[in-house]
């Protein structure tokens, strides 16, 4: 009787067979199935493994950006004024986005925004 290691290595399966086999066995193994979906497709684009599964490094050039102390300080004074404002309202007088204004609210000035119901 045969290991069952030398079944498998005796048989001829085609192409796709061994694809929906690979399939299987990454999804029944807790991986994503977009995430396989998306390495197939980068394998079928460039037809090199090593390049399709490197990460893309960042630019040099590209830098988080900061929230200069300008803007904090035209924040801060906005709270001071008047704590009931809105923070949607403040982002529309400021010409900002809403994520921004909270972000600076909560990171910078570290306040945290009340809902009165």
């Amino acid at each position: 009787m045969a290991s069952s290691n030398e079944e498998i290595k005796g048989n001829k399966w085609n192409e796709e067979r061994l694809r929906s086999i690979v399939v299987m066995a990454l999804v029944n193994n807790g991986v994503n199935l977009r995430t396989v979906q998306r390495i197939r497709k980068k394998l079928e684009d460039i037809w090199d493994v090593d390049t399709s599964i490197k990460r893309a490094h960042k630019e040099e050039g590209v830098a988080r950006k900061v929230r200069e102390t300008d803007f904090v300080d035209k924040v801060k004074k906005m709270v001071l004024d008047d704590p009931t404002r809105s923070m949607r309202a403040m982002a529309r007088d400021l010409g900002y986005h809403e994520k921004t204004i909270r972000d600076c609210v909560l990171e910078d000035l570290r306040c945290r925004s009340y809902n009165m119901q």
